[in-house]
């Protein structure tokens, strides 16, 4: 177990997916404290995460945590995957999406200059999971755009929240 905060490419590179440990109390206090699933693959990655390489829209490859991945449910993905992405430096950056609170200093384009690179340099950023997960296709292999296919609005992001 350790905090989700002092996950390192290293250990994801061991260990592709961690579960948070909300069923126990850690000597961590109140940090978000995770652990690795060793039972590869997995058919679900609900309260989980996945480490993997991620590939810029220029070829360059990155190490990074996807989180809120549905395995069943592309669309669901599409809205909400969360994405914490490693600079070769170590230091991280957690993109928000569109619907974000921090939108305006965790976006795409914040992403982008993080690197050092254009947005068009970044975007769209894809990924594969095949190796460690099972699920349809559309949500095992798939491409994070600056922007998704279609935005949705309040009232339809909260009936997909409550959803899945």
């Amino acid at each position: 177990m350790k905090p989700f905060a002092d996950l390192t490419p290293d250990d994801i590179r061991n260990h592709p997916v961690w579960e948070f440990c909300n069923d126990v109390e850690s000597k961590f206090g109140d940090e978000t404290v995770i652990r690795p699933v060793n039972a590869i693959p997995v058919s679900d990655l609900g309260n989980r995460v996945v480490g993997t390489t991620l590939q810029f829209a220029n070829g360059d490859s990155v190490d990074g945590i996807l989180g809120n991945i549905d395995l069943n449910d592309h669309t669901q993905t599409e809205h909400f995957v969360a994405l914490t992405l490693y600079r070769d430096d170590g230091k991280l950056f957690h993109l928000a999406r569109y619907h974000d609170f921090n939108i305006d200093t965790h976006g795409p384009n914040e992403c982008a200059a993080f690197f050092g690179l254009g947005i068009a340099d970044v975007f769209p950023i894809t990924y594969d999971i095949g190796s460690v997960a099972i699920g349809v296709p559309a949500s095992i292999r798939r491409e994070i755009h600056a922007q998704p296919t279609r935005r949705l609005d309040d009232d339809e992001l909260m009936r997909m929240a409550v959803s899945g």
